[in-house]
């Protein structure tokens, strides 16, 4: 059997989630694309309660964007293969909330976090795969969201995951 299947990679993705999930901060993880029809699919989809008990943009989607086999390592009917996947990290921008914090003092403490939890010794997601540290693709931008049009923080980030 092949060591990368459709079911396999949703395996890989739920427990990419869940480590996502796991760092403080991180709500709303996302692995299919929120398809957004009206406003209302937004405020549920896309949307917390910040601590000021007000609605704010704040996600992460997971995105797949491909996969690359291994020239060297495995055999030729079975490499090990490494996926690859976007993090696109949001949260919307609000210069300063009731209990005195920072949207962008938050969002850079996430990021870190999230780099942090990626860095650990124990990078194993399923018994044959782990993940890589995240790198980072691009710089933390203060903008219109792309996916949104929210003006948001947010930054996307790789993760990279090989099957063994």
């Amino acid at each position: 059997m092949p060591n990368l299947t459709p079911e396999k990679e949703l395996l890989i993705l739920d427990a990419l989630k869940a480590k996502i999930e796991s760092v403080a901060g991180a709500e709303n993880v996302l692995v299919e694309n929120p398809l957004i029809d009206s406003k209302q699919d937004a405020v549920e989809r896309l949307t917390v309660q910040n601590s000021d008990d007000q609605t704010e943009v704040k996600y992460i989607y997971i995105s797949f964007l491909g996969f690359e086999d291994s020239e060297t390592d495995g055999c030729d009917d079975e490499p090990v293969v490494t996926l690859t996947y976007n993090a696109h990290v949001v949260w919307g921008f609000n210069e300063r909330r009731g209990d005195e914090s920072f949207s962008e003092k938050d969002f850079k403490a996430l990021v870190l976090n999230l780099r942090n939890k990626f860095l650990e010794s124990r990078r194993e997601l399923l018994p044959d795969c782990e993940h890589q540290p995240l790198k980072q693709q691009n710089f933390i931008l203060l903008a219109d969201d792309p996916l949104t049009g929210a003006y948001s923080h947010f930054i996307d980030l790789i993760l990279k995951v090989d099957i063994f």
